[in-house]
């Protein structure tokens, strides 16, 4: 009867195993929906003292307004030519609707913020944006040209 209950005891803690090791490997994986650089014209360069922080905001092309969803970025370094270097994924992104898929064809802007605050474009912000954009765009660049 011992034999029994510890093959009973062996047998689940496998299948509790094989159980744990699945759910990992067949979860949903964040994907790499676009990867590049974040690069501030040369004329705006005297614009960026004491900006601390960079908004990547992503709007569907057929459907822009509400934006899909946004990321702050703190910056603590001066910044230079190469402001970010960005991976967009639903884990890093925060998305306006959770349950909203990511859009076929997409615009990336970016934005060195004066105030730090999410929301509309102020005056002093610098701005930015790449267009048509498709999912798993690698080598983008979104090029910060203008002063709000």
């Amino acid at each position: 009867m011992k034999k029994v209950g510890l093959f009973i005891v062996l047998g689940l803690g496998v299948i509790i195993a094989v159980a744990i090791f699945s759910a990992g490997e067949m979860g949903e994986k964040s994907l790499a929906f676009a990867k590049g650089t974040v690069v501030l014209d040369d004329a705006l360069m005297s614009e960026t003292k004491n900006i601390k922080a960079l908004f990547l905001i992503v709007r569907d092309a057929n459907q822009p307004m509400p934006p899909f969803g946004a990321i702050k970025i703190t910056l603590d370094q001066p910044i230079k030519k190469n402001v970010y270097d960005f991976i967009l994924t639903y884990d890093n992104l925060n998305r306006m609707v959770e349950t909203k898929a990511w859009p076929e064809i997409f615009h990336i802007k970016a934005r060195l913020d004066q105030d730090g605050f999410g929301g509309m474009d102020q005056p002093g912000d610098l701005t930015g944006m790449t267009e048509n954009l498709t999912r798993g765009a690698e080598g983008v660049e979104v090029k910060i040209n203008s002063k709000f």
